[in-house]
């Protein structure tokens, strides 16, 4: 039979209290980081010294096409069906 005592209810209270409290924190914490990495965001969007180069976009999608290409061509070779592309 559990321990009803009002000492038992107490402390159960107060742990969940506790819990609650710390979740608000947390919350608040969290929300207001959030509103920092937003305007941080925006600064860096509209400071052109922030954006990469052309150069670089254009090696970068060069890379990763390299790259998808070889995991579509080792994926079709692990895997005969079609059922990669849904076809």
């Amino acid at each position: 039979m559990p321990d009803n005592s009002p000492e038992q209810i107490r402390k159960k209270l107060y742990e969940e209290y506790e819990d609650s409290l710390f979740k608000l924190v947390m919350h608040d914490a969290a929300e207001k980081e959030g509103k920092l990495f937003l305007e941080e965001k925006e600064k860096l969007k509209n400071d052109l010294e922030c954006m990469p180069y052309d150069s670089e976009l254009k090696r970068f999608s060069q890379q990763l096409d390299a790259h998808l290409t070889s995991w579509r061509t080792s994926a079709e070779a692990a895997c005969s069906c079609d059922c990669l592309y849904g076809l």
